[in-house]
């Protein structure tokens, strides 16, 4: 009886050890995405930006809607998403080594380091996605103002600060 209720007692708890391990997220095509780190690292080549896991399959053929559930932000506590509420990727044209990205106007609101820190994250992202090898990005025009555009390639990602001084 007392060997029954030892061999009972082992299998609850494998049983119960087996439902507690911390269960990882397998990828079957995972890609890097970017997003912004809560904490800036100085010295660091990416500094501001990070990189998070998402997965791509069932996008192959999509990259609009994939970008466009990338703007909804990262899983990670640890990172933000620098985009402006609403908005979205309208456009995405493949032209030989560039892409063109259109953005809704609510990126208009954004401007100086917070508007390069966002088109950063998207470039670097379609750069991971992409063979491509310079992205433009277009902001719709609003009533008040021009569309604008800012160009970012592998070899001169910057982080530019766009801001007027009065």
């Amino acid at each position: 009886m007392k060997r029954w209720t030892a061999i009972l007692f082992a299998v609850i708890l494998i049983i119960l050890a087996v439902g507690c391990t911390d269960k990882k997220t397998e990828f079957i095509k995972p890609v890097n995405v970017f997003y912004c780190r809560n904490d800036i690292r100085y010295n660091t080549e990416d500094g501001v930006l990070h990189q998070e896991l998402k997965e791509y399959s069932g996008f192959d053929n999509d990259l609009l809607s994939f970008l466009n559930g990338y703007l909804k932000g990262p899983e990670s506590s640890d990172l933000y998403a620098p985009f402006p509420s609403g908005g979205q990727i309208t456009d995405i044209v493949s032209e030989g080594e560039n892409i063109h990205i259109i953005l809704s106007t609510e990126f208009s609101r954004l401007s100086g380091y917070e508007l390069t820190i966002s088109c950063a994250c998207i470039s670097r992202t379609v750069l991971e996605l992409t063979d491509c090898q310079q992205i433009h990005l277009y902001i719709d025009a609003t009533q008040d103002s021009e569309r604008t555009e800012i160009v970012m390639s592998r070899d001169n990602l910057l982080l530019i600060d766009t801001t007027e001084i009065d």
